[in-house]
């Protein structure tokens, strides 16, 4: 015969509520202000720098917002993809506002032209 087991003897667990806002770009930066710093390094690249040394400043800004967002974060609450994702979309077009979006453009264009 099975007998209910006392409730001294049950261990409860007892787990954080979290309530997740919904994640911005705004949100992030306020948790962790040095976001901000390197978008702000992103958006002064100077123009008519060449399509492959940006993407070399791609992969430095990108191991810099890693330490911060992601997986790796310092900060438990910045520690998932969606923070990750939302991080970088907003670097790259820091850095497409710096002319990468244009040189693609122009690319593309010869590309026509030339026949290639």
């Amino acid at each position: 015969m099975l007998t209910k087991p006392d409730a001294s003897a049950i261990a409860i667990a007892e787990f954080p509520v979290v309530i997740c806002k919904p994640q911005t770009w705004e949100n992030l930066a306020a948790i962790e202000p040095m976001l901000s710093q390197i978008e702000r390094d992103a958006m002064s690249l100077r123009r008519g720098k060449r399509r492959s040394v940006r993407l070399r400043y791609y992969e430095r800004f990108k191991r810099r917002v890693s330490c911060y967002v992601g997986w790796h974060a310092r900060d438990s609450r910045l520690a998932s993809s969606t923070c990750y994702e939302i991080a970088i979309s907003r670097i790259v077009d820091a850095l497409e506002g710096s002319g990468l979006r244009k040189a693609r453009g122009k690319t593309a264009q010869r590309r026509r032209t030339n026949g290639w």
